[in-house]
C-alpha cells in the first residue's frame, strides 16, 4: 500500500495534547514528525522536575501524549486499566518495572519507526486500543530496523492469502512476505498452540507462490 501522509510544519514542536496522529476524512494520515532538540529539551525539562518519574519515562509518556493525545495517555497508562497491556502487571510485585519497560519501549518503537512506509497500519492499531497486536508488531519491525534490513509495513487486507504484515526486502533484491503474531499474555501457552497458530497463518495470511515467513511475539517477555 503506497504510504499516505502530510508533513505538518508545526509538528517537530512538543507543546500540546495531541494527537498529532490522526486519519483524514479522506482516508489518508497525518504522521507526526519530531525534531531532536526538541526532544532534548524535553527530556531536560523532566531531568528538572524531580517527582520521582524517571527522565526517560517521562519523556515517554511525552512522546506518546504527542502522537496519541492526552486521552489515549491516560486511558491506557495512567488510569492503570487492569486489563491494559501496559500497565496489566502494576499490581504484581515486578509491575512498576514492567510498566516503565513498556511504556519507554513503545514509546521508542513509535519515535524510531516512524520513518518507515506503512508505519500507520500499527499505529492505528494503537490508537484505536488493540495495543497488544500494535505493540507486537512495531517490534518485529524494530528487529528488522536493527539489522538494517529493508521493509515495510503492509495495511492486512483480510482476504485470505493477502493478509500479511510485512514486506521485507533482502539484500538479494526478493522480497518476502511475513506475517507477526501476537500471543496474548493472559492466554496459556504451548508449544502446541504456537505451532498451530503459526502453521493457521502461513495458510490463511500469506500468499501462495511467494516466499513467505511468520512469527510469533508472546508479549508476556518483556
Amino acid at each position: 500500500m503506497d504510504e499516505k501522509t502530510e508533513p505538518n510544519s508545526d509538528q517537530h514542536r512538543i507543546a500540546d495534547r495531541g494527537p498529532h496522529f490522526y486519519r483524514k476524512p479522506d482516508g489518508s494520515y497525518i504522521r507526526p514528525k519530531f525534531k531532536r532538540e526538541g526532544l532534548e529539551k524535553a527530556a531536560a525539562a523532566m531531568r528538572k522536575i524531580g517527582d520521582g518519574t524517571t527522565p526517560w519515562y517521562g519523556l515517554a509518556l511525552i512522546i506518546l501524549e504527542y502522537v496519541f493525545g492526552i486521552g489515549w495517555v491516560e486511558r491506557h497508562v495512567l488510569d492503570s486499566p487492569e486489563k491494559g497491556f501496559l500497565v496489566r502487571s502494576i499490581r504484581s510485585p515486578k509491575g512498576t518495572p514492567i510498566l516503565g519497560h513498556r511504556v519507554c519501549h513503545l514509546a521508542e518503537m513509535v519515535l524510531n519507526l516512524m520513518p518507515i512506509r506503512g508505519v500507520e497500519a500499527c499505529l492505528d492499531q494503537l490508537a484505536g486500543g488493540q495495543i497488544e497486536s500494535g505493540y507486537a508488531e512495531l517490534e518485529a519491525g524494530k528487529l528488522l530496523l536493527t539489522r538494517d534490513i529493508n521493509f515495510r509495513f503492509i495495511w492486512p487486507s483480510g482476504v485470505k492469502g493477502e493478509s500479511f504484515d510485512l514486506e521485507i526486502i533482502f539484500p538479494n533484491g526478493i522480497a518476502v512476505c511475513a506475517d507477526t503474531k501476537c500471543k496474548v499474555e493472559t492466554e496459556t501457552f504451548s508449544n502446541n498452540g504456537l505451532r498451530n497458530t503459526l502453521e493457521s497463518a502461513r495458510k490463511r495470511n500469506l500468499p501462495k507462490g511467494y516466499p513467505g515467513a511468520n512469527s510469533e511475539n508472546s508479549s508476556g517477555l518483556v
